[in-house]
């Protein structure tokens, strides 16, 4: 799982460095570590989603699969967790943002936006372009007017791309960008409640204790796949709880919740870990294990 992510990671970080007409290298080993440092401890707490849908499928006793999943879970959130802020701070200097560097754009591909089409004629040694420029019929001008041009790119008008073609297709969707946000202010938050000390970073954590508890809904329901789907909806929902509590918008919304706000998420999450953890008791104690039903 981390090494898809930072694969990804990879391959976004050179689509923004990609020109039209140009190819990518199939794997950038710094970019890939870099990939690897930044999400392998989310990995590794998204990796408990897999071991609970293991356990709805197959036979294990209690002791067999509670305890090593007990384990797991304190060696990510309390081990897995806190080195990946050492590391990221022991190596900021490889994690600084990177420095692009603008390449030329290539000649012979036609660039549009809504006001005007630009055709590339060539490039020039000093990295400008040389361009046909059509500008688009407006309801007040109806004439199309055409001229030749010499113009500059910049990062800035592409939103962080060196072409604007790629960006059309792979930059204009926001919901990713929506998602890495809310996970980088959780980071952050998490950090900060780290160089506190240890029962900040405790209390913090309370989220793990939270995700770790889906696992008591594996058999809530008789139907596995709803279960499944359970777990699988708790478990996100739980995180978008928590981006929700600790955002300084939700005070403001709810401004008589302003001073519970160091403790607020705390017991949210202590209340879900007993919700889901006392239903996980009373479903191993009142309801006969489908996958055990032969022994």
């Amino acid at each position: 799982m981390s090494a898809v992510a930072a694969y990804l990671y990879m391959q976004e970080i050179q689509l923004t460095l990609l020109v039209a007409g140009t190819k990518l290298p199939f794997i950038n080993f710094k970019l890939f570590a870099r990939g690897l440092l930044y999400y392998f401890p989310l990995c590794s707490a998204l990796s408990l989603l897999p071991f609970c849908f293991y356990l709805i499928r197959h036979k294990f006793k209690l002791v067999q699969y509670l305890i090593p999943y007990i384990i797991i879970c304190i060696i990510v959130f309390f081990g897995i967790f806190p080195l990946g802020i050492e590391l990221h701070e022991n190596f900021s200097e490889f994690l600084s943002p990177i420095q692009k560097q603008l390449t030329p754009l290539s000649s012979g591909y036609f660039r549009t936006s809504d006001s005007h089409i630009d055709y590339y004629i060539s490039t020039n040694p000093d990295g400008s372009s040389e361009i046909l420029h059509i500008s688009r019929p407006t309801n007040t001008n109806l004439a199309t007017e055409i001229s030749t041009k010499t113009v500059y790119q910049t990062l800035a008008a592409n939103n962080g791309f060196s072409d604007p073609l790629i960006y059309d297709v792979f930059g204009s969707d926001n919901h990713l960008s929506f998602l890495k946000s809310s996970l980088r202010f959780l980071e952050l938050k998490m950090k900060g409640a780290y160089h506190k000390g240890f029962w900040a970073f405790f209390g913090f954590m309370s989220i793990g204790f939270a995700l770790s508890s889906v696992i008591g809904l594996r058999r809530v329901a008789n139907w596995r796949l709803l279960n499944l789907i359970n777990m699988l909806l708790s478990y996100f929902g739980i995180i978008v709880i928590n981006v929700i509590l600790y955002s300084y918008q939700f005070y403001e919304t709810f401004p008589f919740l302003a001073g519970a706000k160091y403790w607020l998420p705390i017991v949210v999450n202590a209340l879900i870990f007993l919700i889901f953890t006392t239903l996980g008791i009373f479903c191993a104690v009142s309801k006969v294990d489908p996958n055990r039903e032969s022994d």
